[in-house]
């Protein structure tokens, strides 16, 4: 993205896998920011606008595009959100395996599967997912932890997960 000067630093994209010329980037100063790239001669403009803007209490480290374009935020300090459309609400896992966790990527199968990893080994899962069948909203999740631990890795502080994603469901 060329924006000229910019007051931040990009942190994650996110593009809608149904129209692939939509998207989210959420940057460095708490906003999020919507992409649309549109043909133009061989090459792709960008227009943008701000989807939220700077109002989650910690920074943001990953987001996740739905479908309904509706975004999950996670970042520092435990902090797991969800933009509803209107307002953020604090899925924040009430345990977890660390203290105050910081949270570096999202992935979501679905509106309901979905998987959090942080440093330390942290993994959540997601479970107990409440949906509006209309339009899709969550309005309530709960996160199961995880974690990398076993015979080979004995320590959480050899393991930081930066990244997560999947190929297919199946």
């Amino acid at each position: 993205f060329i924006f000229g000067t910019v007051p931040f630093t990009l942190v994650d994209v996110q593009f809608s896998k149904s129209n692939p010329l939509f998207g989210c980037f959420a940057a460095s100063n708490g906003n999020i920011y919507t992409a649309t790239l549109s043909p133009s001669g061989g090459s792709y403009t960008v227009s943008s606008g701000i989807l939220v803007s700077g109002t989650t209490p910690y920074p943001i480290r990953a987001i996740h595009l739905f479908e309904n374009n509706k975004v999950m935020a996670v970042g520092e300090n435990n902090y797991v959100g969800y933009w509803n459309g209107s307002s953020w609400q604090n899925f924040s896992p009430t345990v977890t395996a660390t203290p105050n966790p910081t949270f570096n990527d999202v992935f979501f199968h679905d509106d309901k599967v979905g998987y959090v990893v942080a440093d330390d080994g942290v993994i959540l899962r997601s479970v107990n997912a409440t949906i509006t069948p209309a339009n899709h909203t969550i309005t309530a999740i709960d996160f199961e932890v995880k974690n990398v631990i076993d015979e080979i890795i004995d320590d959480t502080a050899d393991v930081n997960i930066q990244c997560i994603a999947f190929g297919s469901r199946y």
